[in-house]
């Protein structure tokens, strides 16, 4: 069924903060809402905020599909090239690291590149 007040419409003016924001909540909390994950998936992969977004928005963004068991294998790739682009890596503290391990191997998405990073 479709989001609620037609949310799903208003991703266009998502930023990679309001994306972490609304995944990060929405797994806090338990709510499933499939339609929606999948168009905020589509949002980042399909417009310019993948590039935007900070090792913490992308840690708690994985976490929150892994912890919902939402495996969108295309965002994860999208998400895993992100990653080992221009020492991103290298802005991660150590508590992103391992939401962002953890969500991969938890929804068992095998990257090789990102594995040797």
């Amino acid at each position: 069924p479709p989001a609620p007040g037609g949310a799903v419409s208003l991703l266009s003016t998502f930023n990679a903060q309001d994306v972490a924001n609304t995944v990060w909540a929405l797994a806090t909390l338990g709510v499933e809402k499939p339609v929606l994950m999948v168009a905020l998936a589509d949002h980042v992969v399909q417009s310019p905020v993948l590039a935007t977004f900070t090792a913490k928005g992308i840690s708690n963004t994985v976490w929150a599909y892994a912890k919902l068991g939402i495996r969108e294998e295309y965002l994860m790739a999208a998400i895993a090239q992100r990653l080992v682009q221009t020492d991103f890596l290298a802005t991660f503290q150590p508590q992103n690291i391992a939401n962002t391990a953890w969500a991969f191997a938890t929804l068992r998405v095998r990257d090789a590149a990102l594995m040797r990073a």
